[in-house]
């Protein structure tokens, strides 16, 4: 079996260095590999890391101009050539026996197309309290549930930096949406990895989750945030609107298209939940304010 790594960098010198490292180290034997490095118009050392790396190890170099992960992980799948294609980011710590885990399950299965793997955090420090406690609930940064098996998931389970899919899933979803993502006009939306498995999984295809399949996120000093959570969950919910095709008009003072029940329900949420998190049960008040995300 041959494995194709789709890893995409926008500006990410500063924790690429840690992430290609782990990578260096992740059990190859046995099956081939290549990686698939993808500049996304960056402007900082990536470039000059990922080829680095691919002195050593096989692969290729792409230059995707292009602003957005979309276009950058269909720059990836145009050229992909593995019998599985793993899809992952630049912020990542892959355990050694992250690519086997996603091997032997696709021999295991080999009616399944798609997979998703297990997602920890690597903290630059101790969280606070309030913030241990969304990461022991793997609500937060992209984590994904400590304590889930191997089991099927829905598409909106996948955590786009840790995923993988054969070939034939890759016709079925036809690349990622362009709309979704960082793209060069409005506001960054998520969702587009989401959107790639929902295809798949309509299709009549289930999802895999392979805990062995595991991976740490680096977290950044500032993504610790509660308004940088908040951002995330705008991002989030921005993606679901375009998905579903049900748009919240963000660039106009409107409510319309918001039911009203929704609106008195992220007031209630955002006023107490500053109120709580500033004043009182810090974890409480970040509960209100990321219930949303």
């Amino acid at each position: 079996m041959k494995v194709s790594v789709i890893l995409v960098s926008y500006n990410g010198a500063a924790v690429l260095p840690r992430t290609l490292a782990a990578l260096a180290n992740v059990d190859v034997s046995g099956f081939e590999v290549e990686y698939l490095l993808v500049n996304n118009a960056s402007t900082d050392e990536t470039r000059m890391l990922f080829h680095e790396f691919l002195g050593l190890y096989p692969g290729l170099l792409i230059d995707e101009p292009r602003p957005g992960r979309s276009a950058a992980l269909n720059a990836g799948l145009n050229v992909a050539k593995g019998d599985l294609v793993v899809f992952t980011d630049d912020d990542v710590l892959p355990k050694p026996g992250w690519l086997r885990a996603y091997v032997d399950a696709a021999l295991k299965y080999p009616d399944l197309l798609a997979f998703a793997g297990q997602i920890r955090l690597d903290w630059p420090s101790p969280p606070p309290d309030w913030l241990a406690r969304f990461e022991k609930s793997r609500r937060t940064l992209g984590a994904t549930p400590i304590d889930r098996g191997e089991t099927f998931v829905s598409a909106t389970a996948v955590k786009g930096a840790n995923s993988a899919v054969r070939r034939q899933a890759i016709l079925i979803a036809g690349g990622f949406r362009t709309d979704l993502g960082v793209v060069s006009v409005g506001p960054p939306l998520a969702g587009e990895e989401t959107y790639f498995f929902s295809l798949i999984q309509q299709a009549g295809h289930k999802i895999l989750f392979v805990p062995d399949a595991c991976l740490f996120h680096i977290v950044r000093p500032d993504q610790m945030a509660i308004w940088s959570l908040m951002q995330r969950g705008f991002r989030n919910g921005r993606g679901a609107a375009a998905i579903d095709d049900k748009p919240i008009p963000f660039s106009r003072c409107s409510l319309a298209g918001v039911p009203g029940y929704a609106v008195r329900q992220i007031v209630y949420s955002m006023v107490i939940g500053v109120v709580l998190f500033f004043l009182g049960d810090r974890h409480r008040g970040a509960e209100l304010l990321l219930i949303f995300a």
